[in-house]
């Protein structure tokens, strides 16, 4: 992605403003303190990923009503897209306009973006002065993880994240702890436990009464399920009695419906179905009978039409003459189209004969012969002849600028021999700047030495002091063990004794040994001593007599090397010579072959031959178009002196008399004939259409009636009658059948409302009398109330066992000390599953972290690598990512390696600062998206400057600076500047 223009409706102290970012990248934005370069970076952040309504809020203009704006962008394969976010519009949601014009929802821009967010973005796309200043205050041990961890993850709070879990998991449990909220609800549950145990002593009894109160709970269960079950009877009695009258009455309808046959064949509704049938075939017979009349009266007048026309015999023999009208007139018409184009070719022929002007004739056109190989012979030709006219050329500047070359160099070779030291000279120089050298190193190995007495006799006074100490302190140790084991009568402590005064005696003697040997290494340093051999003036004249002469050897040795290789080039060209000779003969040939085959090439140049070729191929062309207008020609007059005779043999036969011989007035003639004729076949066909579509009428109303008579015999049919009157007798039989039917499915619906199981049907076959339901009722009733009395009565007993229970829990101890146990354990169960869900989190965080730093580590670091040589100028060669207890480490150009903390602020700076870009590019491969950096070269010098805007003027990705620094904005390529 890359950002092209934002245009800012309102934004902060930014109203009506208009930025380009399309130039080169790196772009700069240059602007003072509190100049507003901060609010574009939050604009942009705006447009891209949105805000809150609260920060919307805090960046809406003072002077506009307006808040929002638009951002142009490109992206990959899909062009330049508008985003567009108004504070007032859509809650501040993003709309896109496409190249096209076409609108996408915020969205569609959220996957372009590939799922990134605002705080995501900031973290690995951009870093501002803030994010160095917070390096050097960081512990070594935490300095790597913490650099590795912001850019690796893209979350600068990764490190707080980690710190926080660990805390928030001590706080709950430790192995050996006290203190954490686990450890003292395990403490405080173990009391509760030995509470309990207590309280177990006083169960048994408790456990009796519980029985016994259980058995008189089952005992009224029990007898609630009789008093159910005789209640239930009850009801089914009392719906007998209500639907005994409609029992009577269904018993009744059935033994009607059996005086009926099983079944009736008549159709459904079939008494209506027959009077409609009935009454849409009465009007189909009166018209069919109007429709034959009609087709009688149009037959008699066709008729004698018919007659009428037989009297002219020649009526077709005039029509097929008549018919040849049409093409007379195009033959007509094309004969003369001919002969014009005819005579417009043979003028446009002769002219392109003259302006060809190689002697050719009209006849030596005709016969001329053009094979289609000969265009590519002569194209090959007149390029052969450029192609060897510029080697030749280009030979000849070759030699020139070769001898040229020559010369200069054998000049060069002249000019660094006279700068040159003679032989001797030079070997005495080289042997007294060695043993300057030599000299120089002894005085740095003797002021090293003096530093490092300085520093022994400080470490000695300090080693003394310890060792003494230590010496004192394991005597001391010794006494006190012995009279303790005197006091105590334990021998074993004897055992102590001994290795203490080892030990002690074995420390001084080692640090007697390690003093007296570094002693011994100084004084040895003392006796290196040597002289000077050259002043400092004689030794820089001598460095840079010989360095010129090391000069002036290696710009000979080059300018040799030059020599020979001009030489070389001089044989190459002589043989391109050879071979440009052998091509010049070989064309001549090839020339020489097409002049004998088409001699009028003899006055056309070769450079001219290929456009040539086209023109006389035009020109052959021309004579064929002309020679095949004169063939049509030809053919057209036949054709037209053939239908003039057709013509004049009808009238001379039909014996039809003409005042003046024209076809074209003969046509007419014969039209106006044909015109009368047609008039009354036309007649004939229109009355022929008449009784078609009478007689198809009658065909129609015929069938239609057959539909519905046929219709009628189906439904004597089905009602298994030959007659009318029998068909009705069966429709009132039918009639009544189905209203008994009806009845009694209406009463069968009230006995299913009463009895939803289908239990009536039995009462159908059996019915019971009124007198035994009555009996029977009152007899469950007196069964009932016997039932509810012993129910009252069992329930009066429960209550007993209950209370005593009670009096043997009145005291709240037992359950007081189990409630708070089950509290208490809730709570730990609680407490537990937020521990391993922290356990968890942070074991997750860290697997991780560890598998994206895997995956992603060699690659950063290599890319790190090399930004940080070219920002160093070479001083370090390589980073090394944090190891253990190990933070970063630059190894310098010697092979030294040291530690981030150990670098001073600009090189720390210029570290994180590769590694930020060696993230960024990583990261590129899935985001490109631009990089953003807020004065990050506040300590960076002039040099520093310099060597990062070379970097970032490499990067593919888009990067823009914001800064105030001028010295920034002066080495930058392409500059903004802003005004607040």
């Amino acid at each position: 992605m890359q950002l092209v223009k934002a245009v800012i409706y309102g934004f902060g102290k930014w109203v009506d403003e208009e930025i380009d970012f399309s130039a080169a990248s790196p772009l700069v934005i240059y602007g003072e303190n509190e100049s507003g370069k901060s609010t574009i970076q939050q604009f942009l952040l705006f447009m891209l990923f949105g805000l809150p309504p609260k920060k919307r809020e805090f960046y809406r203009p003072k002077k506009s009503g307006k808040m929002g704006g638009r951002l142009y962008v490109e992206l990959p394969g899909t062009g330049v897209v508008a985003i567009e976010r108004l504070d007032e519009a859509r809650n501040g949601a993003a709309v896109c306009y496409g190249p096209g014009g076409e609108q996408y929802p915020e969205e569609w821009l959220e996957e372009r973006l590939h799922g990134m967010t605002a705080s995501t973005y900031q973290s690995i796309y951009s870093f501002s002065a803030l994010d160095l200043n917070g390096l050097p205050n960081m512990k070594e041990n935490d300095l790597g993880e913490v650099i590795l961890g912001i850019g690796l993850t893209g979350s600068q709070n990764l490190y707080a994240v980690e710190r926080k879990l660990d805390q928030q998991i001590g706080e709950l449990f430790k192995p050996y702890g006290k203190k954490p909220a686990i450890n003292e609800r395990l403490a405080l549950m173990d009391g509760l436990a030995g509470d309990l145990r207590r309280f177990k002593e006083t169960e048994d009894a408790y456990q009796g009464k519980i029985e016994e109160a259980r058995q008189m709970e089952q005992q009224i269960e029990r007898i609630k399920t009789e008093v159910e079950q005789l209640r239930d009877q009850q009801s089914l009695m009392e719906k007998q009695q209500q639907a005994l009258p409609l029992v009577k009455k269904y018993r009744t309808y059935t033994d009607k419906l059996k005086g009926f046959p099983p079944s009736i064949a008549f159709p459904e509704k079939g008494r209506e179905r027959l009077e409609q049938l009935k009454e849409k075939l009465l009007p189909l017979k009166s018209e069919q009978a109007l429709l034959e009349a009609n087709v009688e009266n149009y037959q008699s007048r066709v008729d004698e039409l018919e007659k009428k026309l037989e009297e002219e015999s020649f009526y077709e023999q005039a029509e097929e003459v008549l018919q040849q009208k049409g093409s007379y007139m195009d033959a007509v018409k094309e004969q003369e189209r001919i002969t014009s184009a005819a005579r417009k070719k043979e003028i446009q022929l002769e002219s392109e004969i003259q302006q060809l002007n190689a002697g050719l004739t009209m006849g030596e056109l005709s016969s001329l012969e053009l094979p289609f190989h000969v265009e590519k012979n002569w194209n090959r030709i007149k390029t052969d002849a450029d192609q060897l006219y510029m080697e030749e050329n280009r030979l000849q500047q070759e030699y020139q600028e070769l001898k040229q070359q020559r010369n200069y160099l054998l000049n060069q070779a002249w000019e660094a021999e006279d700068g040159m030291l003679a032989e001797l000279e030079y070997q005495e120089l080289q042997e007294k700047l060695s043993g300057y050298k030599e000299m120089d190193l002894l005085r740095q190995v003797q002021e090293g030495s003096e530093r490092k007495r300085e520093e022994w006799k400080k470490q000695k006074a300090h080693q003394e002091k310890i060792s003494n100490l230590l010496l004192t302190v394991s005597f001391t140790i010794a006494a006190f063990l012995a009279v303790l084991a005197v006091l105590l009568d334990q021998p074993a402590l004897f055992w102590g004794i001994p290795v203490l005064l080892v030990l002690a005696v074995g420390q001084k003697l080692y640090w007697k040994s390690h003093r007296t040997s570094i002693e011994r290494f100084l004084t040895e340093e003392d006796g290196q001593q040597g002289t000077q051999i050259l002043s400092q003036e004689e030794k820089r004249e001598a460095e840079q007599a010989i360095s010129n002469h090391e000069k002036k050897s290696s710009e000979l040795a080059v300018v040799k090397e030059q020599l020979k290789t001009v030489d070389i080039q001089f044989i190459k060209l002589d043989e391109k010579r050879r071979g440009i000779d052998e091509k010049r003969r070989r064309l001549d040939t090839l020339i020489a072959e097409q002049h004998d085959a088409y001699p009028f090439l003899e006055q056309v140049e070769i450079t001219y031959w290929p456009e040539f070729y086209h023109y006389i191929k035009r020109a052959a062309g021309l004579f064929s178009e002309y020679r095949q207008l004169l063939q049509e020609k030809e053919e057209i007059d036949k054709a037209v002196q053939e239908h003039e005779r057709s013509v004049m043999d009808f009238f001379q036969e039909s014996n039809i008399k003409l005042s003046t011989w024209n076809p074209v007035t003969a046509f007419q003639q014969l039209e106006e004939i044909l015109e009368q004729l047609n008039r009354t076949v036309g007649e004939i066909k229109q009355y022929e259409h008449l009784i078609a579509e009478n007689r198809q009428s009658v065909h129609d109303t015929i069938r239609k009636a057959g539909v519905y008579q046929q219709e009628i015999e189906e439904l004597w049919k089905a009602a298994d009658v030959e007659t009318e009157e029998a068909y009705y007798r069966k429709a009132r039989q039918s009639e009544e059948k189905l209203a008994i039917e009806t009845e009694i499915k209406r009463l069968e619906d009230q006995l299913d409302s009463i009895f939803p199981d289908g239990t009536w049907k039995g009462i159908i076959e059996q019915t019971p009398k009124e007198n035994e339901l009555e009996n029977s009722q009152r007899k469950r009733q007196e069964t009932l109330k016997e039932l509810e009395e012993k129910l009252d009565l069992s329930r009066q007993q429960l209550a007993d066992a209950k209370a005593a229970i009670s009096t043997m829990e009145s005291s709240e101890d037992y359950s007081h000390t189990l409630h708070q146990f089950s509290v208490e354990k809730e709570k730990l169960r609680a407490l537990a599953h937020q521990w391993a869900v922290l356990k968890t989190a942070r074991e997750m965080l860290e697997k991780t972290k560890r598998a994206y730093r895997d995956k992603y580590l060699s690659q950063v670091m290599e890319k790190a690598s090399r930004y940080f040589t070219i920002l160093t100028d070479n001083s370090y060669l390589q980073v090394y990512p944090p190891s253990g207890d190990l933070p970063f480490q630059a190894e310098a150009q010697d092979g030294v390696r040291y530690r981030a903390n150990e670098l001073s602020q600009g090189t720390i700076n210029q570290l994180y600062i590769s590694l930020r870009l060696a993230i960024a590019d990583i990261m590129s491969e899935k985001h490109s998206l631009p990089f953003i950096i807020d004065d990050a070269f506040v300590h960076f010098d002039a040099v520093r400057t310099r060597r990062i805007l070379e970097i970032l003027n490499r990067q593919e990705q888009q990067v823009i600076i914001f800064t105030c620094r001028e010295e920034v904005r002066d080495q930058a390529s392409f500059t903004i500047r802003i005004h607040g």
